[in-house]
């Protein structure tokens, strides 16, 4: 019979920083397991059916259940927590995008955009150092984001610093149109 036996982390305590990582993390969880739903041909469904492939959780992560944003969260903070009891190290400051490192600013713009309030802060806090190296169709993209959240300042903020780097891309443009 088989017997779970997972590494023991409850002494290990996550620092507060890294709690955007947790949801992050939990989003992309339901994303992957929801992707994969769909792609064996699953649907939402008002209740789960094996026979039918109808799923009530093939929605985007914002509108799950607490419940089930809990059931995520929890394997996200089980996973970071494995990695430290491996004895890794997690540096939330050096895992800011830089500017002069062109593949991993590019690396950055082709991430999807996270639909958690708290993941987008997150997500936009590790933009490229060089606002130059946030493509316009990025920053139309996440002022889209924060206006979804009624977060109409950073929306604003977002907006105009992309039209100082990027005031003639046709993306821009058509944000104002």
């Amino acid at each position: 019979m088989y017997e779970p036996n997972p590494l023991d982390t409850s002494k290990i305590e996550l620092p507060a920083e890294l709690m955007p990582l947790v949801e992050t993390l939990a989003e992309h969880v339901h994303d992957t397991w929801a992707k994969q739903r769909i792609k064996e041909g699953w649907t939402l469904g008002d209740d789960r059916n094996d026979h039918a492939k109808t799923h009530p959780c093939l929605v985007p992560y914002d509108e799950l259940p607490e419940s089930e944003k809990e059931y995520d969260r929890q394997t996200a903070l089980e996973t970071i927590k494995v990695i430290l009891a491996n004895g890794a190290t997690l540096d939330m400051d050096a895992g800011r995008f830089t500017g002069d490192d062109a593949a991993i600013a590019e690396a950055w713009n082709q991430q999807d955009v996270p639909r958690e309030a708290a993941a987008l802060v997150a997500f936009w806090d590790k933009r490229p150092t060089d606002p130059a190296a946030v493509s316009a169709a990025k920053y139309c993209e996440i002022a889209k984001a924060f206006k979804r959240h009624s977060a109409f300042i950073k929306m604003f903020d977002i907006l105009e610093e992309g039209l100082k780097h990027h005031g003639n891309h046709i993306a821009m443009r058509q944000m104002f149109a």
